[in-house]
């Protein structure tokens, strides 16, 4: 867990923490619905007020999505996230990020990682790169 984290919202569908302008989700173990995610996204897009923050999703317990929920997480990611870090510690959260990776049209960094230390360094450094250019 990122040092010094600030639990923000316990949503349906993940738990959300604040650190800097890292935003950091646990995916619960659940399938993932068009409301949940709507509900989830309002009250996250409201409490950033507008503001692009960097985003590190553990995918650990995530459950396969549909096409539909996949086009909705990506529209949700161009509109409020200045990069993307996934982790997981297990073998589907893997491959569901690596198919909704080779699917996606986003413009911003993303990785995959099995470690959250080293996702975390590599966001770090994103926001690095952006504070000097």
């Amino acid at each position: 867990m990122l040092p010094s984290t600030t639990k923000v919202y316990q949503g349906e569908l993940c738990e959300f923490y604040l650190h800097e302008r890292i935003l950091y989700i646990v995916a619960n173990d659940q399938i993932i619905s068009e409301g949940a995610l709507v509900r989830d996204y309002g009250r996250i897009k409201h409490l950033l007020d507008g503001e692009k923050v960097y985003l590190l999703y553990d995918a650990s317990q995530l459950q396969p999505i549909t096409k539909k929920i996949r086009q909705m997480l990506e529209a949700y990611l161009e509109e409020s996230f200045l990069a993307l870090a996934v982790i997981s510690k297990s073998r589907m959260g893997l491959i569901i990020a690596n198919i909704f990776f080779g699917l996606s049209s986003s413009s911003f960094p993303k990785r995959i990682f099995i470690g959250e230390e080293e996702a975390i360094k590599w966001l770090n450094g994103i926001t690095e790169q952006k504070l000097n250019a």
